[in-house]
């Protein structure tokens, strides 16, 4: 008998699937004569009916053609073109129900990824729409404003976005004067008087953008990077800080590390904690802006990749204490940390270390290298700053079990 795994289905031959759970990505898994199939759009516990679109020697991916047994957690899309925009891939289902699928990826990315007990993840929900303070808008052929299709290179044209926060809804009710394809990033929020600010990339670079994050103003321009949810922003900084707010008895904290720091966001905080600040950032414009966030003297700001800056002479210097305690923060990209990255938090003066992070795989992968390195989980959660989408905000702490 032939292995299942080397049955191939023919591109565009419909079948019926039931599917097992969520995998990360966002995508439904089920098995076609026990053969994997990657599906977008669907639910566990729903049985589909699905087109083939890809066939590999392990696997199959499908698209859905339409579903004949519903899950009670499949909602009506408030959005007219959902599935059809590249956006909110998961606004079919409910919104409690996305809540505990992404506490479900990220506690099996530990478990299979990192081979290592995941902590007990708690999530903070946020508001299911008008959350989003920051977009890339697409221009069509003729001018009208909206996002990339799903797996499409064609902009679909908007009246509204959903998920948008109200200053940006303006951005679809015009045409704007420049036609042709072409993008551009937009921000908008509200100011302390209640006035939507909008700040637009369209015919230029938006200017310099100033905003409240609890009470501290924070500038940035639209060419840097910046958190897409001011709410849920505000409720995952005090989380990072919350290790660092002991009594004036405790022994001071002297250096915080800011790696991948950006504009700075998370070094303006903890300033209030640490006698110094140590940045380090790749992106020249945001660290310019991470000097204006973070004032004083005492800190250091390197123009640099952190793989670059982990494996030079300046990382020695930039590090040593004299006295105090010294904590690192990492915030890296999707792809999490760089190999040689990892060793260097092994063996720096390092009391703690907090992981942030938009990708729970590349968190849990790199949270076992991190345990082998000598450190250990002590608790993280999960911030739901994309309602709506598959994508997961966490962040992870750790303590040291020996010494560096």
């Amino acid at each position: 008998m032939k292995n299942p795994k080397t049955l191939r289905k023919s591109p565009g031959e419909e079948v019926s699937l039931q599917i097992e759970k969520i995998v990360a990505g966002g995508q439904g898994l089920a098995r076609l004569e026990g053969k994997a199939v990657f599906i977008a759009g669907v639910l566990p516990g729903e049985t589909v009916r699905a087109r083939i679109i890809e066939s590999k020697r392990d696997f199959e991916r499908a698209e859905l053609v339409s579903v004949e047994q519903s899950s009670p957690r499949r909602v009506i899309p408030v959005c007219p073109v959902a599935g059809i925009c590249g956006g909110c891939d998961w606004i079919f289902i409910d919104y409690a129900e996305q809540l505990r699928l992404k506490v479900e990826l990220a506690t099996e990315a530990f478990l299979r990824v990192g081979g290592l007990k995941p902590p007990q993840f708690g999530i903070e929900p946020s508001s299911p729409l008008g959350y989003r303070n920051r977009i890339q808008v697409h221009l069509d052929a003729d001018g009208r404003a909206g996002f990339m299709g799903r797996k499409s290179r064609r902009v679909v044209p908007l009246q509204e976005c959903p998920v948008a926060v109200p200053g940006l809804q303006s951005l679809f009710l015009k045409k704007p004067e420049a036609a042709g394809m072409g993008r551009f990033p937009a921000f908008a929020y509200r100011d302390a008087s209640g006035n939507d600010v909008l700040h637009s990339g369209e015919g230029g670079d938006g200017g310099e953008i100033v905003v409240s994050v609890l009470g501290k103003p924070i500038a940035f321009n639209l060419r840097c990077f910046f958190q897409s949810n001011l709410v849920d922003l505000e409720k995952l900084i005090p989380y990072v800080l919350s290790d660092f707010e002991g009594s004036a008895s405790e022994e001071p904290w002297e250096l915080a590390l800011d790696l991948y720091g950006g504009i700075g966001m998370f070094g303006a905080f903890l300033s209030q904690h640490f006698k110094r600040i140590l940045v380090v950032e790749e992106n020249r414009e945001a660290l310019r802006y991470a000097r204006l966030n973070i004032p004083g003297e005492a800190h250091t700001f390197r123009a640099a990749r952190v793989e670059s800056w982990v494996t030079g002479a300046d990382s020695h210097l930039d590090v040593r204490v004299s006295q105090g305690k010294v904590a690192a923060f990492v915030d890296p990209p999707r792809t999490g940390l760089d190999a040689g990255v990892i060793p260097f938090l092994g063996r720096a003066p390092l009391n703690r270390l907090t992981y942030v992070s938009c990708n729970p795989v590349t968190l849990a992968r790199d949270a076992g290298r991190l345990v082998a390195e000598g450190w250990e989980i002590a608790e993280g959660r999960l911030f739901d700053f994309y309602p709506q989408t598959s994508h997961i905000e966490a962040v992870v702490k750790f303590v040291r079990t020996r010494n560096a």
